[in-house]
């Protein structure tokens, strides 16, 4: 089976552009042997007339195909009515109309293509801001490593988690997984502190 073409627009348009122009009409004489596409046919009552003769097509046309069989005169006769019809009802504006259309529906996809494209940045921004926010359950540390509490009074902040002054001017919260690994890190360090201080009381 053969691949479609590529449509080139511009030598499509060219070409109905130097074609002649429709409407197109068909008609048969020569005791129905002959028959023409004709531009601007007119049936006067008696005869025809037309601005010019597009093309003719006679009874017996050439078939080279040898797998082809042969048709019958019947087959062969409804085969020219079929194709001059065709013809007649593709004149250079209905061609014209059809390369249009395929433009507009062209320039359609790519603006469909690039608002797709913006989205989809916006998209991997957002996930990318929905990341590091901060929610519910993320711990509240400061991106030193600092509870939030370490900030709540004017400098010098106590930290319980490390015994030691907050050196951070305004709180900023980590991301969730740096904050709960952070926390774990605040944790250990507070158990081994724990252990080597002597007992409360002693």
């Amino acid at each position: 089976m053969t691949s479609t073409p590529p449509l080139d627009l511009g030598a499509i348009q060219a070409r109905a552009d130097a074609a002649t122009p429709g409407p197109w009409g068909v008609y048969q004489y020569g005791g129905d042997s002959l028959i023409e596409i004709a531009a601007d046919l007119e049936d006067t009552g008696t005869g025809y007339s037309a601005r010019r003769t597009i093309a003719r097509f006679d009874e017996e046309p050439l078939d080279n195909d040898p797998g082809h069989r042969e048709w019958t005169a019947e087959e062969d006769w409804a085969q020219v009515q079929a194709d001059a019809a065709y013809i007649a009802a593709m004149p250079p504006e209905v061609t014209k109309a059809l390369v249009a259309e395929v433009r507009r529906l062209r320039d359609k996809a790519r603006e469909y293509g690039e608002l797709a494209a913006r989205r989809e940045s916006e998209l991997i921004a957002l996930r990318a801001e929905l990341a590091t926010a901060r929610n519910p359950h993320t711990p509240r540390l400061c991106k030193c490593g600092h509870s939030h509490r370490a900030h709540t009074a004017p400098a010098p902040h106590s930290c319980f988690a490390f015994g030691k002054t907050c050196p951070c001017k305004a709180y900023r919260q980590l991301p969730h997984d740096e904050a709960v690994a952070q926390l774990e890190r605040n944790r250990q360090a507070a158990a081994e502190r724990a252990a080597v201080l002597p007992p409360s009381g002693a």
